[in-house]
């Protein structure tokens, strides 16, 4: 499989003559990620002859609604398999697609499987709009704003899903409610809401759900000891490897249940970090926020790891 990467934050005049330079009739993976397309480069981009193109990422290429447009119109779109969108907030750099731009792209994309929309503006018209998507299996919504209307509507799609990234979407307990419901259920595998507000309420509907992830992802959710309780006591966590639970209220009281839980049982890796019971983390950042470093109490980690009397990785 042929693979063209080029990461340089180049802006059109720099990279489009590049790309022209080569041969891309059989490039079948193109990684332009990092750079500043915009939407003028992005139109022609969809004017090459990517012939066998079935993999793009475009994260953080300012490429907007305009640039979407140009996207559905490539010859291209609907082979491509896997599709990057997301943004880079650690230096102001996304796509900054909308609704707009999403109404008119994901309709051509009919034989997408892995798609990253990360970091933009999705709003509810677009959870509507993944009707087309038949194929599509792992999908990041990280960072947009579907809230409540928005993961109603995706919950009415039937879509063969294994993961889904909802993280940060402004999600409440009326969404998750809504959510539960939905037979995309019966595929995820690897369900993530962290960042939002569900609280105990939202792990409440969870829990009474038939839901059962390998991987659940509850970090910073406003949850307390009786989110943690209700959880474990429900059959959802039968098959989960991978926890998360960090940045909670959760203390002694929810900490033991979960110890105790006669469904836990598959659990490799929990997430715990600073809740009442759990571990501190303190990350040090450089100017630009990015992790350099931690400080992280792994001796109160290991007493929690020791609780649960087997390996378990506590992070």
């Amino acid at each position: 499989m042929k693979r063209i990467s080029i990461n340089e934050w180049a802006e059109p005049q720099v990279l489009l003559p590049r790309l022209r330079s080569l041969d891309l009739e059989d490039c079948e993976e193109l990684d332009l990620n990092r750079n500043l397309l915009g939407p003028e480069g992005m139109r022609a981009l969809a004017q090459m002859r990517l012939l066998r193109l079935v993999a793009l990422e475009l994260f953080a290429n300012r490429i907007g609604n305009e640039g979407a447009g140009y996207l559905a119109k490539a010859p291209f779109a609907p082979n491509l398999i896997r599709l990057r969108l997301g943004g880079e907030y650690r230096y102001g750099l996304d796509n900054n697609i909308d609704d707009e731009g999403f109404a008119r792209l994901l309709p051509k994309l009919q034989s997408i499987e892995d798609l990253d929309l990360s970091y933009n503006r999705a709003r509810a018209a677009t959870g509507r709009a993944f009707g087309a998507c038949q194929a599509l299996k792992y999908l990041n919504l990280h960072e947009n704003r579907l809230e409540n209307d928005g993961i109603s509507a995706l919950a009415e799609t039937p879509l063969p899903l294994k993961q889904l990234n909802l993280g940060n979407n402004y999600i409440t307990e009326e969404g998750i409610a809504a959510f539960v419901h939905s037979k995309l259920l019966h595929s995820i595998e690897t369900l993530i809401l962290d960042d939002n507000r569900i609280k105990d309420g939202g792990a409440r509907h969870l829990a009474n759900s038939n839901f059962q992830p390998l991987w659940l992802s509850l970090n910073r959710c406003g949850l307390t000891d009786a989110g943690a309780i209700t959880l474990a006591a429900s059959p959802i966590l039968t098959r989960v490897k991978t926890l998360g639970l960090g940045e909670n209220r959760i203390g002694e009281e929810g900490l033991a249940a979960l110890i105790q839980s006669p469904y836990l049982t598959n659990l490799k890796s929990l997430c715990f970090r600073n809740n009442p019971a759990g571990p501190s983390y303190s990350p040090w950042q450089d100017w630009d926020g990015s992790v350099l470093g931690n400080d992280f109490d792994s001796e109160h980690a290991d007493r929690i790891a020791a609780r649960f009397g087997r390996e378990i990785d506590i992070n």
